[in-house]
């Protein structure tokens, strides 16, 4: 059986191949942003903002001490200038090393979040592994213990057994 001649497979596997290329490129877009934005997000939670609303502490330091991101000064000009040039040099393709590198440039070594990954790791697994010995110390406390046996030592049932000897002797006697 011939099929018709307006069926042409090349043009149907051209089509096919057309919208899998539409969607390759479309998907790859949507990760882009989605890269850029899990950047912005990372190299934010990187940097201090230094904003001037609250004073510093320390000798020589600037800023008020918050991520830059999680900065609560939403009217502070420094915050909303910095969000910007690192939003600038995301869409501008920079890496993160020289993104980063510009801010110290720019703001000092202070601009910088110190507080490194493993650190925070080994604060939350010490926290973890405290509550684990608290929690099992409670439950072994809590924990019904099996009743202490109620039968006496040996030595106590030969000494009980001795006095009912006695008191039956002295009582068996006719002399009541």
């Amino acid at each position: 059986m011939q099929q018709p001649s307006s069926y042409n497979a090349s043009n149907h596997f051209r089509s096919l191949w057309s919208v899998v290329g539409i969607s390759t490129l479309l998907t790859l877009s949507m990760a882009q942003g989605d890269t850029t934005d899990a950047r912005y997000k990372d190299l934010g939670h990187r940097l201090i903002c230094m904003c001037d609303s609250e004073p510093a502490t320390g000798m020589g330091q600037r800023g008020c001490k918050q991520v830059l991101l999680e900065c609560s000064h939403t009217d502070c000009e420094p915050l909303k200038h910095m969000r910007t040039e690192l939003s600038d040099s995301l869409r501008k393709g920079e890496g993160d090393d020289v993104i980063l590198h510009s801010f110290v440039k720019e703001y000092g070594a202070d601009v910088l979040e110190q507080s490194s990954p493993a650190a925070n790791k080994l604060v939350w697994t010490l926290a973890l592994a405290a509550l684990s010995f608290i929690t099992i110390a409670f439950v072994r406390r809590r924990k019904p213990r099996p009743a202490s046996s109620s039968i006496p030592p040996l030595s106590e049932l030969e000494e009980a057994d001795s006095l009912r000897d006695r008191v039956r002797r002295e009582t068996e006697r006719e002399d009541w």
